[in-house]
């Protein structure tokens, strides 16, 4: 028999359903409040328009090995795609400088000689005003 919040069986062994439906609808919240900004970007309309500004000014950017402008151009890849967008995130978001952007991002797409132009590609990209933080789970920005 499925389960859902409307079968109040009250089997004093368990709790009951309506308080667990609850419980996780508070768990969903806290922890979609704490998820990195790659997961909740969809009304970061600043950041977003950011990383598609790298599309035109920062043609066929590779960092590493990484075809960085085909992630951007297609919205996905592997690991490697959802760690820099969360740390171009945080980048955007003032979280951390470009100095840590570049070693972090550095060391886990990997050395390559292209990669000071990409970066400095990136950082000059960057708008001087800009959110300090992403707009909260649920806010539409237009």
């Amino acid at each position: 028999m499925a389960h859902d919040c409307r079968n109040l069986n009250t089997n004093a062994s368990r709790r009951p359903p309506l308080a667990t439906c609850l419980m996780a609808i508070a768990t969903t919240m806290i922890v979609s409040a704490c998820a990195p900004d790659a997961i909740r970007n969809n009304n970061a309309t600043g950041f977003n328009g950011y990383l598609n500004s790298l599309q035109t000014k920062c043609p066929n950017l590779r960092i590493g090995t990484s075809d960085v402008g085909q992630w951007i151009q297609y919205g996905g890849g592997d690991n490697d795609y959802n760690y820099w967008l969360d740390m171009t995130s945080r980048l955007y978001y003032n979280r951390i400088s470009q100095a840590e952007y570049r070693s972090a991002v550095g060391a886990q797409l990997g050395a390559s000689t292209g990669n000071d132009v990409a970066f400095n590609c990136m950082f000059a990209a960057l708008p001087a005003l800009r959110d300090s933080a992403p707009p909260p789970a649920g806010v539409i920005r237009y």
